[in-house]
């Protein structure tokens, strides 16, 4: 599922093609995920108007337009964008089309799990969704203060309402860079492990993006590139990948590393 850098790549390339250009056409659009308004109206409220800025929080991507409305977008588990400068090629699986002037930009979404709304308030929206702060805007204090629950410190880490943008690759490679089990209880972490969990969720992060969410970029440090059961650890220590369950979701870890 696309997590925090996977949407901050997918805005920047939004925001690189498609602001102050004249939307002429918008089409297939899916009902399935076109949220709380029609196919029609949606057509109408965009058609003739521009995009001209786009925010993030999170998971979510927020475009605004001329007309003072947000477009929010959510990924689902195989949303993107694809920027099309032929506007007659339009993509397998497109489920929402903005044709321009001169290009278009399509949002393909394979498995139909993601959502699209329109909005009058992006803060009303953010606050009806119950959404934390943005994990790479979070500070300190605020991240220590929500953190220390008394959950799993995982299921901490993946709870939207806390910290908004991390999903379960990274959480497991925010607590494998960490050095912390998956399965402790956070309120039990002394202050030098959030620190260290503070620190590493905006290294994992801004490194992700930098590296435009490419995998075989990532540091071989990093757990996400051995991220199956037995593999050998990428650490120093030699020992094995294990794989378990935390509330229901696969978790991969070092023991020797993670104790």
């Amino acid at each position: 599922m696309p997590e925090l850098p996977d949407v901050e790549h997918f805005r920047r390339i939004f925001y690189h093609t498609s602001l102050n250009k004249k939307i002429v056409k918008v089409k297939e659009l899916d009902s399935g995920i076109i949220k709380d308004i029609s196919r029609k109206s949606l057509a109408e409220s965009l058609t003739g108007s521009k995009f001209i800025t786009t925010d993030r929080l999170g998971k979510y991507f927020f475009v605004k337009t001329d007309r003072n409305k947000w477009l929010i977008f959510h990924f689902g588990m195989t949303g993107k964008f694809i920027y099309l400068k032929n506007k007659n090629d339009i993509p397998p699986y497109t489920r929402a089309y903005f044709e321009f002037e001169d290009s278009a930009i399509s949002y393909v979404c394979v498995r139909k799990l993601g959502k699209i709304f329109l909005v009058n308030s992006k803060e009303r929206f953010i606050e009806q969704k119950n959404l934390g702060p943005d994990a790479l805007d979070i500070k300190w204090k605020i991240f220590r203060k929500r953190i220390k629950s008394r959950k799993k410190i995982k299921s901490a880490l993946l709870n939207q309402s806390v910290i908004a943008g991390i999903g379960n690759i990274y959480a497991d490679e925010i607590l494998f860079q960490s050095g912390v089990h998956p399965g402790t209880l956070a309120d039990r972490l002394y202050d030098k492990s959030i620190e260290r969990l503070f620190q590493n969720t905006l290294k994992v992060l801004k490194t992700a993006i930098d590296k435009k969410i490419d995998i075989d970029k990532f540091p071989r440090s990093w757990l996400i590139r051995k991220r199956k059961e037995n593999a050998d650890c990428p650490g120093k220590c030699r020992g094995k990948i294990k794989r378990i369950k935390i509330n229901g979701r696969s978790t991969y870890y070092c023991p020797s590393c993670q104790k």
